[in-house]
């Protein structure tokens, strides 16, 4: 064989383990994997390691006879000794007729058999479309905004590479988010106006033909854009801002651009907030040319507003400048709020300070709830840490079965305070309903049914479901023991959350019913204690 190196060819592609001619063996396969390409510019083989000498066979599609075999190959790994991959590529095909074409690939095994993939691609030699001369002519900006865009339409033959003119075919014309259908003429040249709105993330046009006959054909081509100058224009109290550590700042300021006749024009645009070390955020002026943007203040640096790159109408380099001064505050990390099913609030972190040498010192952290987490929090705890230690909350008992959660520092005239991220906890509420020990009173001996209904809705909802497959306990307490409960069995519940226990009454007392379990999704319930005279 020939060495070469190849080029990866976009085609059918066929992943193959081992195929065998009839009666030989499969172990008797050198090739363990290999992807086969096919395009009228030639055959690419890739194999995990070197091939054995091979042909390409190629069939019309849906037919046996071979109609060409390919012999000559050349061979490229690709890359360094490191690869496992080697490459085979054939020179241009030539064939008879147009049309679709499946590919075979034959060589000997160890032992000499003869081994054959069949089908491994598929090669469309059609006379495919395409473009050529797609040209933009006159350039555009903010403002003039129209241009044409033109180019011809072929159909290329693979057997001699002569061009068709494909007349009266239509082709889709698109740019930014906007598209129209322009038809080619008798010559299949096409010419289309298209008209930008300066709002673009590009200027590129895209031409789009598909068709039975010809395939698919597409070509992208842009206008030059004479991008304009800008000049941006702080607030004054956006060119220098100072803030504790974590606070947000609101800058604010104007945008305007150069127009052709020299005049500055206010201009709606992505922009750009770069602060060094750290990421690049985006927002957009209004038509007017104003802009805010709200940021946090993490470290004392110099910022830059600018044009965002994702337009192609403004100039990108001119910057403004707003002087960021950071002073001491604090934050909170490794947060984590929990809730059991009894609705206990658990929760820990660390409160830690900022931009100050000073050295850590006590501090009280208080326990936040707001229903919306937006408004009206209120502090349900307050516990002692001291600054850069990790601190865990006592219990908080009876919380609300729904809401959210969060932990402040309220700080000092020397330390700002902050707040953690909020956390919303919540569970599936439950009730053990309509409890009730049947009959009242009952003889001593005699056999004591209790029955209710566990229930569940969501802790935003009013209305109950059925609790459907779940275990409900019961507790007894004989009269005059005080208030200590003993467990006597439990049931399941029926399709409609109903349920029902059998007891032997022996002696006074109090009975109850409870839910417990799912306590990850679902709130633990009681029912209502029901006190039983035993008689006799």
């Amino acid at each position: 064989m020939k060495r070469f190196t190849s080029a990866t060819l976009v085609a059918a592609t066929a992943v193959l383990g081992t195929l065998l001619a009839p009666g030989t063996a499969q172990a008797a396969d050198p090739v363990d994997i290999m992807n086969v390409h096919a395009r009228p510019e030639g055959i690419e083989v890739m194999s995990l390691g070197a091939m054995p000498d091979f042909v390409a066979h190629l069939r019309k599609k849906g037919s046996e006879t071979r109609v060409k075999t390919v012999e000559e190959f050349t061979h490229s790994s690709n890359c360094d000794t490191s690869c496992a991959e080697d490459f085979y590529r054939s020179g241009p095909l030539v064939l008879a007729d147009l049309g679709y074409y499946t590919v075979d690939v034959e060589y000997k095994g160890t032992e000499g058999e003869p081994i054959l993939h069949k089908d491994v691609a598929e090669l469309d030699y059609r006379a495919l479309a395409r473009f050529e001369n797609a040209a933009v002519p006159k350039a555009v900006s903010l403002d003039s905004l129209s241009t044409t865009v033109s180019a011809d339409l072929v159909a290329r033959d693979p057997r001699d590479g002569k061009g068709i003119p494909l007349a009266g075919k239509q082709v889709t014309v698109a740019f930014g988010d906007r598209s129209k259908t322009v038809s080619t003429d008798a010559a299949g040249h096409l010419s289309a106006p298209v008209d930008f709105t300066g709002t673009e993330s590009s200027a590129g046009i895209s031409l789009q033909h598909v068709s039975a006959d010809n395939g698919e054909g597409r070509a992208t081509v842009a206008p030059t854009v004479e991008r304009q100058q800008v000049k941006i224009a702080l607030d004054e109290g956006s060119r220098s801002v100072t803030a504790p550590y974590g606070d947000d700042v609101t800058i604010g300021g104007t945008i305007t651009r150069t127009a052709k006749d020299g005049t500055q024009k206010p201009v709606a645009t992505p922009m750009r907030l770069t602060i060094p070390n750290t990421t690049v955020s985006g927002f957009t002026s209004d038509p007017a040319g104003r802009f805010t943007k709200p940021q946090r203040v993490l470290k004392s640096s110099t910022w830059k507003v600018a044009a965002a790159y994702q337009q192609p109408w403004l100039n990108t380099s001119t910057t403004a400048d707003i002087t960021a001064k950071v002073t001491a505050g604090t934050a909170f990390t490794n947060v984590a709020m929990s809730m059991d099913k009894y609705r206990n609030v658990y929760a820990g972190g660390i409160l830690v300070q900022r931009a100050t040498s000073a050295a850590p010192g006590p501090a009280k952290v208080e326990v936040q709830y707001s229903a919306d987490g937006r408004t009206g929090w209120s502090t349900r705890m307050t516990v002692d840490t001291v600054i850069d230690r990790y601190f865990t909350i006592p219990a908080l008992e009876n919380a609300p079965a729904d809401g959210y959660w969060r932990l402040r520092y309220a700080g000092t005239p020397d330390l700002a305070g902050s707040n953690s991220a909020r956390f919303r906890l919540t569970k599936t509420v439950t009730t053990v309903a309509e409890f009730n020990a049947n009959p009242e009173p009952v003889r001593q001996g005699q056999y004591l049914t209790l029955t209710g209904t566990l229930k569940q809705r969501a802790a935003s909802a009013t209305t109950w479901r059925p609790y459907a497959a779940q275990t409900v306990r019961f507790y007894f307490k004989p009269a005059g023991t005080g208030t200590s409960y003993a467990y006597m069995g439990s049931t399941t519940t029926a399709a409609d959350g109903t349920f029902s226990r059998r007891f032997t009454a022996t002696k006074d007392g109090t009975w109850q019913a409870q839910f417990y379990d799912n306590g990850t999704t679902h709130f633990a319930s009681r029912s209502r204690e029901d006190y039983v005279d035993v008689t006799g």
